[in-house]
């Protein structure tokens, strides 16, 4: 048998293997692009984690402060001084903070009665007179805030009573009618 042999024809089995190769390679692409997101998404998760094991919460004692008046002028601010406190905590660039502070206000002025101090901070430079004659309370913008006491926030707004420098109760987030009755009843049971 030395003759010559016909050339094979493509045959229809191979065609099939290289299709189902290339759509192989291109799943397998798909998967690890995925793979690389989550392990992204999942790395965010553990510093949220971390975020959160870290925050502020009820019970921990907060360390004195430097702050900014509406003048300009560095002040101290002894949020562990004796007797009961309403801190407010916020940002001018939040708008959640905005819209807090009719809240804010009020709180303040109930606080008067009940003989609690009340002080709002901001996070990103000082306050105006005109916040601190609106909320009824000082405002002032905490110097080095990423190194503060109240640093480990896990969100503004924040409001949080404090007895003898001792986190009492704490909210964070968003407020509304509910969260402020809930505050003022907290300020009631001194």
């Amino acid at each position: 048998m030395t003759g010559t042999s016909e050339p094979r024809r493509f045959p229809f089995f191979t065609a099939v293997l290289v299709v189902a190769c290339a759509a192989l390679s291109v799943l397998v692409f798909v998967l690890s692009r995925q793979n690389r997101e989550l392990k992204g998404d999942l790395t965010a998760i553990e510093g949220a984690i971390q975020r959160s094991k870290d925050a502020l919460k009820p019970g921990q004692k907060l360390a004195a402060l430097t702050a900014q008046n509406t003048a300009g002028v560095d002040v101290h601010v002894p949020l562990d001084a004796p007797g009961r406190r309403l801190v407010m905590i916020g940002s001018t660039q939040c708008p959640a903070c905005t819209s807090a502070k009719p809240y804010w206000a009020e709180l303040s002025e109930l606080a008067v009665p009940v003989n609690v101090g009340t002080l709002c901070l901001l996070t990103d430079g000082p306050g105006t007179a005109e916040d601190e004659a609106a909320l009824s309370m000082p405002v002032l913008g905490v110097r080095g805030f990423p190194q503060s006491s109240i640093a480990k926030l896990p969100t503004v707004p924040a409001v949080l009573l404090l007895r003898d420098g001792v986190i009492e109760r704490m909210w964070a987030g968003p407020y509304d009618v509910a969260t402020r009755d809930e505050i003022k009843a907290a300020m009631g049971r001194g």
